[in-house]
C-alpha cells in the first residue's frame, strides 16, 4: 500500500510537473500574445497622434489658405478699383489739356489782335505745363502702387505654394 501511494505519488508529481510546464507555456504564450498587443497599442497611438496633428496642421492650412485667397481677392479688386480711377484721372487730365489746348489756340488768335491777351497766353502756358507736371506725378503715383500691389500678389502665391507643399508633405509623412 505504501508503494501504491508512493508510485501514485510520483505519478502525481509528474502529472503536476507536466502541468506546470504547460502552465508556464501557456503563461509565455500569453506574455508573447500581451507584448504584441502592448506594441500595436503604442503604434495605434502614434499614428492616432500623427492623425491628430495632421488634422491640426490640415485645418491650419485651410485657414491660412482662406486668408490668403481673400487677400488675393482683395488685391484684385483694388487693382481693378485703381485701373478705373487712373483711366478716369487719365481721362479727366486729358479733357484738361485738351480744353486749355483750345483755350491757347483761341488766346493766340486774340493776342494777333489784342496785345492785352500776352499775359493770359502766359498764364494759360504755364497752367498747361503745371497740369501736365500733376497728371505725369499721378501717372507715378498709380504705376507704383500697381507694381506694389503686383509684388504683393507675388508673395501671396508664393506663400500659398509653399502652403500646399507643406500640406503635400504632411500627408506624405503619415503611414498606416
Amino acid at each position: 500500500m505504501e508503494r501504491e501511494y508512493e508510485k501514485r505519488l510520483e505519478n502525481n508529481e509528474e502529472k503536476f510537473a507536466k502541468q506546470i510546464v504547460d502552465f508556464e507555456r501557456i503563461c509565455r504564450k500569453k506574455d508573447e500574445e500581451i507584448e504584441g498587443l502592448h506594441n500595436q497599442l503604442e503604434r495605434f497611438e502614434g499614428i492616432q497622434i500623427a492623425l491628430e496633428q495632421s488634422e491640426k496642421n490640415q485645418l491650419i492650412d485651410q485657414e491660412h489658405r482662406e486668408r490668403l485667397e481673400i487677400e488675393v481677392k482683395m488685391l484684385y479688386k483694388k487693382m481693378d478699383e485703381l485701373g478705373e480711377e487712373k483711366t478716369q484721372y487719365c481721362a479727366k487730365l486729358k479733357n484738361e489739356r485738351d480744353s486749355l489746348e483750345q483755350s491757347v489756340t483761341h488766346l493766340k488768335k486774340q493776342l494777333e489782335t489784342t496785345p492785352d491777351s500776352l499775359a493770359e497766353v502766359t498764364k494759360l502756358r504755364k497752367t498747361l505745363k503745371d497740369m501736365e507736371r500733376k497728371s505725369a506725378k499721378e501717372k507715378e503715383k498709380y504705376q507704383r502702387a500697381l507694381s506694389e500691389m503686383k509684388t504683393a500678389l507675388t508673395i501671396i502665391e508664393k506663400q500659398q505654394r509653399s502652403t500646399q507643399n507643406k500640406i503635400r508633405e504632411n500627408f506624405g509623412n503619415v503611414t498606416f
